[in-house]
């Protein structure tokens, strides 16, 4: 019985670890962003694609790690906290405060680009020069040299190392 359990449960492991890897994902909504929002949110989306040597995002609905988008209230009991990802095993949650659409408007890409990681299973990193640093920095301020420690980051966790 005990080697019945085990069986399935590495089973279930290497089937959650399997369908994760199937990127390039795709963001199957964004939800509860006004107009504007929705479309900076696309345009982060679309840069991401832009940026790295492979595009991560696809666009067939049924292929890939499926991602959700939606805009989430000011959360008074994590002040700080502009962005989070709620990764499952079959897909990934990434909510934005509304903050990022007011007064953090400046910081919209970056933390886009840093909750992706977090879908991808990046963690955080203490390098407050990356964009995996829990502390944002406007996406204008990074270095192509600093943006490149993240795409190989990326790239390597989602399967595409050695591009």
């Amino acid at each position: 019985m005990q080697r019945v359990v085990l069986i399935i449960v590495l089973l279930l492991a290497a089937g959650c670890g399997n369908f994760r890897r199937q990127w390039p994902a795709v963001v199957r909504g964004v939800e509860d962003f006004k107009s504007a929002e929705q479309e900076k949110v696309l345009q982060a989306l679309k840069e991401i694609n832009e940026t790295g040597e492979n595009p991560i995002l696809g666009d067939d609905p049924l292929v890939g790690y499926p991602i959700l988008i939606r805009k989430v209230a000011y959360n008074k009991a994590h002040p700080t906290r502009v962005g989070y990802a709620i990764v499952g095993p079959t897909s990934c949650t990434i909510e934005l405060s509304e903050k990022l659409f007011a007064e953090l408007k400046a910081l919209l890409t970056t933390v886009v680009f840093h909750e992706l990681g977090h879908c991808a299973g990046l963690g955080h990193t203490s390098d407050s020069h990356q964009v995996m640093s829990e502390n944002a920095t406007p996406f204008e301020d990074f270095t192509s040299n600093e943006l490149g420690v993240f795409f190989d980051s990326l790239f390597q966790a989602i399967g595409f190392a050695g591009v």
